[in-house]
């Protein structure tokens, strides 16, 4: 099993909410019910999350997961092992005319969270260079990442868009985590992202009119995207999805997203299926059996 250590910010208050959310999001279990497919009763088992404490609150946490992402601790030895990966890494950023603004975030981010680049950096890096050729982003005033993976999208969004509040939706265990690595991107921010447990929403607010879900919306049951989509229907938002068209649970049920994308009237403002950048991720063309991976990737732009 991986492990990563993250050094939390100097900052007494942000080192006393960590301290908070940890017991409130990590202490206590995920509740069962609609929200919680086979996959993730597979997987959040296997992230394991403690703290690491400086007399009396924490200085660090320490994650242990089993590969869920690529978190891999940024130093010489990493860089060494990993030289192959990061050079095609670097070759795909440039591949696909990645902006050297969203670059620059990038690796601003990488540097102060210690964490190597890899390709899950990559993939939002080229699809925020993507949408933002279409999408107006200084017209948000708040932009929900539903599920994101360690805090990276909405960090990167807020650190190319300062006046933009970041909302983070996400089952526990991962909202603490994109908490941690958010406060870790900015120490010294007074704009702090709100916090949304899964189980918990029911509705978007009338100014969250901008969505992203980036790879997870497959891992989730019919019923919690079908819960979704009317929640950004009911406020006529916009939906940014990067995901598989289907995608076949631990369980064996198999999730067609793109039905139940399609199942809503909506405005298609980009569609790229399927989407060529991230058919390079690294695990593609193994034997399907050893992955739970099922049907081909698109990059939709949907507005309801």
């Amino acid at each position: 099993m991986k492990q990563f250590k993250l050094t939390l910010p100097k900052n007494i208050k942000v080192r006393k909410d960590v301290e908070n959310f940890f017991n409130r999001l990590v202490n206590i279990p995920e509740p069962k019910g609609n929200h919680l497919s086979s996959h993730w009763e597979h997987f959040l088992p296997q992230i394991r999350i403690s703290l690491i404490p400086d007399r009396e609150l924490p200085k660090k946490i320490k994650i242990v997961q089993g590969g869920l992402a690529e978190l891999t601790p940024l130093n010489i030895v990493t860089n060494l092992l990993f030289l192959l990966q990061f050079s095609r890494n670097v070759f795909l950023l440039i591949k696909y005319r990645c902006s050297l603004r969203v670059l620059l975030a990038v690796c601003v981010i990488s540097i102060r969270t210690g964490r190597l680049l890899c390709f899950d950096m990559v993939k939002h890096a080229i699809l925020i260079s993507k949408v933002k050729l279409i999408v107006d982003f200084q017209k948000s005033k708040r932009i929900v990442i539903i599920g994101d993976g360690f805090g990276f999208l909405g960090s990167l969004l807020k650190f190319l868009y300062p006046k933009v509040g970041i909302v983070f939706v996400n089952l526990q265990k991962n909202l603490f985590l994109d908490y941690c690595f958010f406060v870790k991107s900015f120490q010294a921010l007074d704009d702090m992202p709100s916090l949304v447990e899964a189980h918990q929403l029911t509705n978007f607010k009338k100014d969250e009119l901008l969505l992203f879900n980036i790879a997870s919306l497959g891992e989730m049951t019919s019923n919690q995207v079908k819960m979704y989509i009317h929640a950004i229907k009911e406020v006529s938002g916009t939906l940014v999805t990067l995901n598989r068209n289907s995608k076949k649970h631990p369980d064996g049920t198999i999730v067609n997203l793109s039905e139940l994308l399609e199942a809503k009237q909506s405005e298609l403002l980009f569609d790229e299926n399927p989407c060529e950048f991230y058919a390079n991720y690294p695990t593609n063309g193994l034997n399907p059996g050893f992955l739970p991976f099922y049907g081909q990737i698109h990059l939709k732009i949907l507005k309801f």
